[in-house]
Formats: C-alpha cells, structure tokens, sequence
C-alpha cells in the first residue's frame, strides 16, 4: 500500500463522521419541516427547503454537499481561488486568441484595400509612352473577368 493509498484511507476515515453527523442534522431539518407544514407554518426558511430543490440534478447537489463539507473545514477559501484561478487563465487565455484574430483581420483588411488602391492607381497613371510596362502592372493586380 502506498503512501497516498493510505492517505485516501484517513481522508474517508475522517468523512464518515462529519457525513453521519450532517446526515443525521438533515433528518432533523426534515421533521421540523414536516412538522412545520402539519401546523400549517410555512417552512420556508427550513433548511431542508433551500437545500433539496426538486429542479437541481444530482451532480449540483453532490458538489453543494462537497462545498459545504470544505467548507466547515476551513477549506473551501483554497478550492474557491483554485477555482477562481483556472477560470481567470481560461478567460484570458480566451481574450488572448480573440485579439489576437482580430488584429490579424484588421491586417488583412488593411493589405485588401492597399492592393486594391495600388490597382487603381496602376490603372489610371498609364502612360502611351510606357504601354507595355504599365499594362503589365494592371494585369499583376488583376483578377477575374477584368484580367481575361
């Protein structure tokens, strides 16, 4: 057995009890709600109330009932900024691509319209004297219909 097969045994160890304990506080939260709608009280503020909400699935509950557990032991600050530190690189690593491609769109737009300028500009300063030449810098540029 290793080191931290040992040291998962110790860790459950210790969660049996803080489970029975808040098992058997929940039974108690349970009847005094009973109990409470028996009177005709409204039991709103029972804790059974807020906890088991008939639209949450099984996996929120169990990670609720987890929180909860860390938190009584005085760990749920490091879970929470562990948490909060993965998102934070995750967002910003997010943020990083999305800028990056929009920079490189603003270039290709910018490399579009100076190509299509230099066109225009080969275009209309042709010259008779120098035909051959400048014609052939309108069809480099050309494309399409407009370079058949």
């Amino acid at each position: 057995m290793s080191a931290d097969d040992a040291r998962e045994d110790a860790a459950r160890a210790d969660d049996a009890p803080a489970d029975e304990a808040h098992a058997v506080a929940a039974g108690a939260d349970d009847a005094r709600v009973e109990q409470a709608r028996a009177d005709g009280a409204p039991a709103e503020n029972a804790r059974a109330d807020r906890t088991r909400r008939p639209g949450l699935p099984a996996p929120l509950r169990r990670l609720g009932g987890r929180l909860a557990t860390a938190a009584r032991r005085g760990r749920a600050l490091p879970a929470t900024l562990a948490v909060a530190t993965v998102a934070a690189t995750a967002l910003s690593g997010w943020l990083c691509v999305e800028v990056y491609e929009q920079r490189a769109q603003t270039q290709r737009h910018q490399d579009i319209l100076a190509a299509a300028r230099q066109s225009a500009l080969n275009f209309t300063s042709l010259d008779y004297r120098h035909y051959d030449r400048d014609s052939k810098n309108v069809l480099k540029g050309a494309t399409g219909d407009f370079e058949e």
